[in-house]
């Protein structure tokens, strides 16, 4: 869950509308 979250926070910087749409 902790490297998910991560992930998240990195593609939320670059693209919030995919984290959005997850």
């Amino acid at each position: 869950m902790d490297r998910k979250a991560n992930l998240t926070s990195s593609t939320n910087l670059t693209t919030p509308n995919l984290t959005n749409s997850r």
